[in-house]
């Protein structure tokens, strides 16, 4: 009997310690981000984007570890890049970032896998995405009437709105938009209470004193034929 109690406990000891081993071994595992910085959708020539690193929190306050734990191990002439980190025990996504004044927030890329080798494929800086502007008249097809538009640009620091006047017609195209916002790598890790379900923000009023109203959509990055409708009154 004290035999069997032996064993069991020794069996369980060898479990504990090989467990501990294991967790040793996963927080020692290394991960690779690679991707390429091109200057925009229009103008695809490589980039030099300087101080990048990886950010696994939602308000992007900080990031995932030291800076002697994510390194940019190369930043090539042809602007592709690779960091590299060390395993974290988190359950967000991240997000690659900028301290660099070119980019306003900062903020490159969202939704990265977390604790996984993966190739983000290309990162346009500037005017990185682009929407039709298309009105939806449900009620009057003649509205004669001013639209007064703007998608907020992360470039771009001032908010005047563009404008066009009516009369308009029922799929009436007023505009194509170019701007700059953080592209997304994948759109199912894109959370909710991060505020980061779009990177279309397109706000619009009806007449100088009209309400604003702001139209969240995801938009393909370098995508020509994106579509915001906006419902007429």
């Amino acid at each position: 009997m004290r035999l069997t109690k032996c064993i069991l406990v020794f069996t369980i000891c060898l479990l504990v310690t090989q467990c501990q081993k294991d967790v040793m071994v996963i927080n020692q595992t290394r991960y690779t981000v690679k991707g390429r910085f091109l200057k925009s959708c229009h103008e695809p020539i490589p980039i030099a984007i300087d101080r990048v690193t990886l950010d696994a929190f939602c308000d992007h306050h900080g990031t995932i570890s030291t800076e002697a734990d994510v390194k940019v191990r190369n930043i090539n002439e042809d602007g592709s890049f690779e960091i590299t980190y060390q395993h974290l025990n988190s359950t967000n996504n991240l997000n690659l970032i900028t301290f660099n004044s070119i980019v306003r927030g900062g903020i490159l890329l969202f939704g990265i896998p977390i604790n996984a080798n993966v190739n983000v494929g290309n990162i346009y800086i500037q005017n990185n995405h682009s929407a039709i502007i298309k009105l939806n008249d449900q009620s009057v097809i003649n509205q004669s009437d001013t639209i007064f538009y703007r998608i907020e640009d992360n470039l771009i620091w001032e908010t005047r709105y563009k404008y066009a006047v009516g009369p308009f017609s029922d799929g009436q195209i007023i505009d194509t938009l170019h701007y700059t916002k953080p592209q997304v790598f994948d759109k199912k890790l894109v959370k909710m209470e991060c505020y980061l379900n779009s990177n279309a923000n397109l706000s619009y009023k009806i007449g100088m004193n009209g309400s604003i109203n702001t139209i969240n959509t995801l938009v393909e990055p370098c995508v020509t034929s994106n579509t915001i409708e906006i419902d007429l009154p």
